[in-house]
């Protein structure tokens, strides 16, 4: 991006009569009645103009010190690419990453996959259907979870992550909870579907799908790649954990002497809660926030919980760069800098705008 402010020879903070003087300097001096034939003359007169109208307008001016802004971060990011996979040790990256991993394997702990992989044996066993009405009741449950599915696709961005996770988890819970009393006393009858159905309505909406969004998001850029990875192979081995004990809690005499089926999902249902827990303490809420942005949350060492009503500290927006690799592109004010172990370093202001002779 060009950097207007070197454009018009000015400091950041130019109000707009510093602004309309500058620009009258240059358009006198380029103004190709003044240079006839002259292509260097008329570029510069052409680069002023642009300038001076995207910053003698207020909106247009503090979107583009945003954009600046941003793509700053993107690049700092980018070229702190960690090497290895003990580069996670670090207190910051070790901490978005035990949360990453968290959401990942309680997605799976509390219990989606028994049913989608059990759910004809779930309903003949607890609820005592035939196989046929099993399977038809099975193909209901699929249709719950694509509705259902859909309707997060369209509400993840208008709610926001966290509200959807905690809800759906506190509705996966309760649903989970109904089944295990029910079977325990014995009294499910047609109420199972009714719960699974609940269940896989508020997994579909949140859970399910918002799990992957917040992985996609928490994640520094910089350790991204690999972060996702360790995520990913961690619920697939918490999803294989869940799916060979299911049948041998359902299935051992003890259990089923005791709670009639109903164990297995109590165990859900705890894990329910976790997940409840875990959102509220520390996943912060990742709408309308940029990768960059998130990346400074999790930098500050002490950044107020999500829950706690205190404002977290994000990129300062009026620095302007220090660093050779900073002023390579010095239109962008900088967010703070990072070290290599997460922690903020604050640079020093400098004058962005000297004027250049040409």
């Amino acid at each position: 991006m060009k950097d207007y402010y070197e454009t018009l020879g000015v400091n950041r903070d130019a109000d707009a009569g510093a602004l309309k003087s500058a620009y009258r300097k240059l358009a006198m001096k380029y103004h190709p009645d003044r240079n006839p034939g002259d292509a260097e003359a008329e570029s510069r007169f052409k680069e002023a103009n642009e300038a001076y109208e995207i910053l003698k307008d207020s909106d247009k001016r503090a979107a583009y010190d945003r954009s600046g802004h941003e793509a700053f971060a993107i690049r700092a990011s980018l070229e702190e690419e960690i090497g290895s996979l003990a580069q996670f040790l670090r207190p910051v990256l070790r901490r978005v990453l035990v949360i990453g991993v968290l959401l990942a394997v309680l997605q799976q702990v509390t219990g989606i996959n028994v049913f989608l992989y059990y759910a004809p044996e779930i309903l003949k066993s607890v609820a005592g259907a035939e196989t046929d009405v099993a399977l038809l009741q099975t193909v209901l449950v699929g249709a719950v979870n694509l509705g259902f599915t859909v309707l997060a696709i369209w509400t993840v961005d208008r709610l926001g992550r966290r509200p959807l996770m905690i809800v759906g988890a506190a509705g996966m819970g309760l649903c989970l909870t109904a089944i295990g009393l029910a079977a325990s006393a014995q009294a499910i009858g047609g109420w199972l579907l009714v719960f699974m159905l609940g269940y896989i309505a508020c997994f579909a909406m949140s859970v399910g799908p918002v799990t992957w969004v917040i992985l996609s998001e928490i994640f520094p850029t910089r350790i991204r790649g690999r972060a996702m990875a360790i995520a990913a192979f961690c619920l697939w081995v918490a999803n294989f954990a869940v799916s060979q004990t299911f049948p041998m809690m359902d299935g051992n005499p003890w259990l089923v002497e005791r709670f009639h089926h109903g164990f297995p999902f109590w165990i859900y249902a705890g894990f329910c809660l976790v997940l409840v827990v875990v959102m509220i303490r520390l996943v912060p809420e990742t709408k309308g926030r940029s990768l960059e942005e998130l990346e400074s949350l999790w930098a500050q060492e002490k950044h107020a919980l999500p829950n706690s009503g205190m404002t977290v500290p994000v990129m300062n927006q009026g620095s302007a760069p220090t660093s050779d690799r900073q002023t390579a592109d010095p239109m962008a004010p900088p967010p703070p800098i990072h070290d290599r172990d997460g922690h903020a370093t604050d640079p020093q202001p400098q004058d962005a705008g000297i004027e250049h002779g040409r």
